[in-house]
């Protein structure tokens, strides 16, 4: 019989129910885990799966998310876990319950096993501490997803409580709560109490340094594996105690993904903390989008990465580098042979800086994508990429729109096709806004391969 089920944008609605349940009566016996994300199942849907959920199935993980669900669905579903004692997955984000979620209650409390829960975004309102007060006895939790409900101090201070009662809790974004900056700092220590903690994300949250300087002491000791404080963080600007404590969490040696999307170093101070700083060497993708380092913070962001090397993306669009800063990160893109995307437009690199980068990627024989859109690359600074072209034999996208190359003259374009002949696995090159003719492009492109998609 069938144990998985994934039928994800399967554009099922109510009608189509019907015949789902029938299959799964006829076929589900041994099935654990039925995924029915983003469809349109509505009230009758669920009740018309309801019977050969609860007669002809072992669910052990249900995902409905982005499901149209009402208040009657929800009561349906709880009878559906009040059968299934050895639930231990289920994810109802962006359900848009509103209040309705509470009649989910009766079954989710009956869970012993229950190991993730995700709520985002079901917009519980004024629920939302009901139903954090539900989850007490439940203390198997090891992820608990409860952002975008906007539930206020309240429900932040509920939330901390439950943490308190759960140390097994391993995984908790911290995203929109709106609640006040001494609630957040509540929420922040309870994380001490968790015995371990793979995964922090703190987004539309008011922190200042006691914030952040809290979160660092609770993470310390934890296996933490991802960090996402991309957006930038709301609340008063941070002192340089609260970026010394944001760069200690983001040098925990367990870390393996780094979000800082728009991440701000205002001051000197500040700054030179990246000198002093070494990321964990077990990153394999880091994210400063958008980060104002200043032009100290980008001449030591170098030293910074100077003991990662496992890097597969690395996105460091808009962070105004220059040429003397990518220089310097030179050896740190080429000690990092595995990267499959880099992501360096608007950064300021100019001929010397397309010429450091051009030298760095000699070893990234796996790169599959490169980003080097409104670099202030100019003629010489392309034909030195160029020259390096060969190495590249994975690379699939190149983007060098909105640079000023000028008018290149055909004999320039051959001169081009003769590096990038062999780069079979190029399907996509934008030149948009560079001044260079279509016409010309186009057949030049033509004659490198039927597959090449070039956007002028």
């Amino acid at each position: 019989g069938i144990t998985s089920l994934d039928l994800t944008d399967g554009d099922i609605r109510d009608a189509g129910c019907q015949h789902l349940a029938q299959f799964i009566m006829e076929g589900g016996a041994r099935l654990n885990a039925l995924n029915l994300c983003n469809n349109t199942i509505c009230d009758q849907g669920f009740r018309t799966l309801e019977g050969s959920l609860i007669l002809h199935s072992s669910l052990t993980k249900l995902n409905i998310a982005v499901n149209p669900m009402t208040g009657d669905s929800a009561r349906t579903l709880s009878n559906v876990l009040l059968s299934h004692q050895g639930m231990c997955d289920i994810d109802l984000s962006w359900t848009q319950l509103g209040d309705g979620a509470l009649d989910l209650v009766p079954g989710i409390q009956t869970l012993t096993c229950l190991r993730s829960l995700d709520t985002t975004a079901v917009y519980f309102g004024p629920a939302l501490i009901d139903f954090i007060d539900a989850l007490k006895e439940i203390t198997t939790l090891h992820r608990l997803s409860l952002g975008e409900n906007w539930g206020g101090d309240a429900a932040c201070s509920a939330l901390a409580e439950y943490i308190h009662r759960c140390p097994e809790l391993k995984v908790i974004p911290f995203v929109g709560f709106g609640s006040t900056l001494q609630t957040n700092m509540e929420l922040s220590r309870s994380l001490r109490n968790l015995k371990d903690l793979f995964l922090v994300v703190i987004r539309d949250m008011d922190v200042d340094d006691g914030f952040l300087i809290e979160t660092a002491k609770a993470v310390r000791d934890k296996s933490l594996k991802i960090m996402d404080m991309g957006g930038g963080l709301k609340g008063v600007g941070l002192g340089v105690e609260g970026n010394r404590a944001m760069l200690e969490i983001c040098c925990n040696t367990s870390l393996t993904i780094l979000n800082l999307q728009l991440m701000t170093l205002p001051d000197l101070e500040s700054q030179k903390l990246l000198k002093q700083f070494r990321l964990s060497p077990s990153l394999t993708s880091v994210d400063l989008c958008g980060c104002q380092l200043g032009l100290l913070g980008a001449q030591n962001l170098a030293q910074c990465f100077s003991q990662v090397s496992s890097l597969t993306n690395l996105n460091l669009t808009r962070v105004d580098l220059g040429p003397s800063a990518m220089v310097k990160l030179e050896p740190v893109i080429k000690a990092n042979v595995n990267l499959r995307e880099l992501h360096l437009g608007r950064t300021n690199l100019g001929d010397e800086g397309t010429t450091a980068l051009a030298d760095a990627l000699s070893e990234s024989q796996k790169l599959k994508k490169l980003k080097l859109f409104s670099v202030n690359m100019q003629i010489d600074g392309l034909k030195t990429l160029a020259e390096r072209m060969p190495t590249l034999t994975s690379l699939e996208s190149l983007d060098l729109s909105s640079n000023a190359f000028g008018l290149i003259m055909i004999t320039e374009w051959q001169f081009f096709r003769r590096y990038m002949a062999n780069l079979t696995e190029l399907r996509h090159v934008d030149v948009a806004d560079t001044g260079c003719p279509s016409h010309m492009v186009i057949r030049v492109s033509q004659k490198l391969s039927a597959h090449l998609e070039i956007t002028t």
